[in-house]
């Protein structure tokens, strides 16, 4: 399954239309199965009914059908009647097929942002695909429930400031290798948060899973194909391996 992480510079909705129709003009030669864009590249807080917002959807769905491949294209921060998300869609073959809500609100977020109330696993053609908006990766939780329930691809748009990059790797490397997963975690190249992306994928041997990481660095596009079927058992055994429930308690 071939993957492309666009490190997508932030700007405004006004401008997002001319910046993502320059990025899917880049990707044409790409070939990607699954596409994935930052965390809230697109600055402002909008609602699902913005007509910028709809042409910006149009926009990547065309491109979806066209190419038949999945894109998410980044979250969004979106203001709905019951409140305001950071919110990733995902588009698969030119079909809407729904949103990813961010469950884990990072700071100042749970000020001015609704919590997310479900982990969802997204059926495409080439996968199954959860989405774990930025923070959402950093705890177990999210990545263990979405492999219980089918997904073999994360997907993490996220927006991580430079100086936290070497954690933020420990991160997706540690939930990639914990679960048996690929993860495809993208960053913004704007400052300060600088790119470096970080796609992972995983090698089955005789003796174990062998981690194999794709640093991004500070090119707008990067590309991998990642093999699928060479983890499959492997994500199996584990996922039958871990209780996904402990009995240990704190004690005062």
């Amino acid at each position: 399954m071939r993957v492309t992480a666009v490190q997508m510079k932030r700007v405004s909705i006004s401008e997002s239309i001319q910046k993502a129709k320059y990025a899917l003009h880049q990707l044409e030669n790409e070939e990607p199965d699954l596409v994935v864009l930052p965390e809230k590249w697109v600055t402002e807080k909008i609602t699902e009914s913005d007509p910028a917002f709809l042409s910006l959807m149009e926009l990547f769905q065309n491109f979806s059908e066209e190419h038949n491949c999945s894109i998410i294209p980044g979250s969004f921060s979106l203001v709905r009647s019951d409140g305001t998300f950071n919110s990733a869609p995902m588009i698969s073959s030119g079909r809407l097929l729904g949103f990813q809500d961010k469950i884990s609100l990072y700071r100042a977020e749970k000020v001015t942002y609704n919590q997310g109330d479900s982990i969802k696993v997204f059926k495409t053609g080439n996968a199954s695909i959860s989405i774990a908006v930025c923070y959402d990766l950093d705890f177990p939780y999210f990545t263990k429930i979405a492999v219980k329930r089918g997904a073999r691809i994360l997907a993490n748009p996220s927006l991580i400031n430079e100086k936290f990059h070497e954690m933020w790797w420990i991160y997706a490397r540690g939930r990639s290798l914990e679960n048996r997963i690929p993860i495809i975690s993208v960053n913004s190249l704007s400052a300060p948060f600088n790119g470096n992306s970080i796609i992972t994928g995983l090698k089955a041997t005789d003796d174990g899973v062998l981690l194999q990481d794709h640093f991004c660095g500070k090119e707008p596009l990067a590309t991998i194909d990642l093999d699928l079927t060479d983890i499959e058992d492997a994500m199996d055994k584990r996922i039958n391996e871990d209780p996904g429930s402990y009995s240990l308690e704190w004690e005062a």
